[in-house]
Formats: C-alpha cells, structure tokens, sequence
C-alpha cells in the first residue's frame, strides 16, 4: 500500500488521516475469523498417515490424526465446510482428491472425529464434528458411536447403525474425587435382549471447575 501525501493542509491533518487509514486496514485483518482444529481417528491403527486438510484455493496443511489421542491444535480459517484428502499438481494445476467432507459447525475450537471407511483415507472418510470447548464435548461427557451393523440399547436410549449421540450421565460411583459411570448395552434379537458390552468410564475433570478451585 502506497501513500502520496502533499501538504496542503497541515502536517498534523495528514498524520491522523494516514494513523486512521493504517487502523482500518489492521482492524480488517483482525476480523478474519479463525478456528482451532484437532482431529482423533478410528478405528484404532498404529501407523496412520497424514492427511491434508484443504484450507483456500490451492492451499492445505498436512495433519497428523492419531487413533488413541487427540492431535495437536491446528489453527485455520473458518470455512463452511472441512476437507481431508490428498494434493497433486497435474500439468501444472492444483488438484485435490477428496476422501471425505463434513460442513463446519458455528464453534471457535473443533474436534473432527475421523471414520475410516478401509484400511486407509483412499477408501473414504467419515467426518463428525463437534463442539470441543467446555460448553460442548468436555468433562463428564461421553460421545457413544455404533458401528456395529445391528441397533444397540431399548427403550430411552438406542443407536442404530452408524448413528453417534453426546451423553453426560450421572456418575454411577464416587471415590474420593474420582467419579465412575458403568455402562451397559445390550442389543434385540428375536424380540429378546441380548448383552452387548459393558465397562466402567472414569469421568474427566471438567476444565472449568478445575480452574475455579
């Protein structure tokens, strides 16, 4: 940006007008709106590969999602939409091949589950994102998916195939300032109730009630 001043007015007019044309230009780049992302992978591998995460035209970032944590923060534009794939250049043109796609939701900080499809990204994607602030996926709340090709759970809970659901149950067990919640599914066959799985969840510290004290 280039600025051409001639005083015919005092100095001091010209400074402020150039003070206030450098505070709008500063203030329209502070209004870009930006998103923390963070990704976890399923269903569990011990090598997985990097993906890329389309972020403008021509342009991604390489992420590295791990299948028993969650990734480290990836700061990025906020888009309408997230893309995970692979990058080439064919002829001297950006091409971008992609694996799997999921519209952003309205939250500064995500966490962008990842279903593999086969054994790698090539084979698809499934993307699920959520809420990870405290406000949304924190302590005391358990995100259940079903991958079974079979409905799981009767009566107030259920999940059928491929359907996800939030939970933030009461806690089932208390010792000392640890909390426990068992859970228990089981599925419907033949009109009878058969079990399925069960296990006791340690429920995570809630950030915020740590920070309080």
């Amino acid at each position: 940006m280039q600025f051409t001043m001639r005083f015919h007015r005092p100095t001091r007019t010209y400074f402020l007008q150039l003070l206030c044309s450098l505070a709008l230009c500063l203030g329209v780049h502070a209004q870009e709106s930006m998103v923390n992302l963070q990704f976890v992978s399923f269903p569990k591998e011990v090598n997985s590969e990097p993906l890329e995460l389309l972020i403008g035209e021509g342009k991604t970032i390489k992420v590295e999602p791990s299948s028993n944590s969650v990734s480290k923060s990836y700061q990025v534009p906020a888009l309408s939409s997230w893309k995970l794939g692979k990058s080439s250049i064919a002829k001297g043109k950006f091409k971008f091949e992609t694996y799997g796609q999921v519209k952003s939701i309205a939250a500064k900080t995500q966490l962008i589950l990842i279903i593999r499809k086969g054994k790698d990204g090539a084979e698809g994607l499934e993307l699920i994102p959520m809420d990870y602030s405290t406000a949304g996926f924190a302590g005391g709340k358990y995100f259940v998916l079903n991958i079974t090709d079979t409905e799981i759970g009767t009566g107030e809970f259920s999940l059928k195939p491929q359907e996800h659901v939030l939970l933030a149950p009461e806690p089932s067990k208390v010792k000392g300032d640890r909390k426990y919640c068992f859970a228990k599914f089981s599925y419907t066959k033949d009109e009878k109730p058969y079990p399925f799985f069960n296990s006791t969840w340690r429920f995570e510290p809630d950030p915020e009630i740590q920070a309080r004290g």
